[in-house]
């Protein structure tokens, strides 16, 4: 899908969600703020965010919640595109993982498209 909204003229970015949080970390060893990475983020047309939530070991991490807020949040009211995909089974899981308010921001007027598929990893597996 990123790759139609490209070719239809708009500035996209994709970023797997552990990227995004390396982002931010390294940023801490140079002169770039978290602002400036946040109004980054927020200003391309599209931005597509492959699983947000890390694995269960990393879940306790406010700081990283809080930024994924941030961005979502700036890209909420300058009404951009956010396309994430995220494994939850349902609306409340992701609700869960996302926080409420996260979530609220990336529903509203949005598509939720349930992918219930096997994972192709799984079928891979000897």
């Amino acid at each position: 899908m990123l790759f139609r909204a490209v070719a239809a003229g708009h500035r996209c970015h994709w970023i797997n969600g552990l990227e995004l949080l390396a982002t931010f970390r390294d940023a801490m060893y140079t002169e770039t703020s978290e602002r400036s990475l946040v109004q980054r983020f927020a200003g391309y047309d599209v931005l597509g965010i492959s699983d947000p939530v890390p694995p269960v070991a990393l879940r306790d991490d406010a700081w990283r919640m809080e930024l994924l807020y941030r961005i979502l949040d700036a890209r909420y009211r300058a009404r951009k595109s956010t396309w994430l995909t995220i494994n939850a089974k349902t609306a409340k899981e992701a609700d869960e993982l996302l926080t409420a308010q996260a979530f609220d921001r990336l529903r509203d007027g949005a598509e939720l498209f349930k992918c219930l598929w096997p994972s192709y990893r799984e079928q891979r597996k000897p």
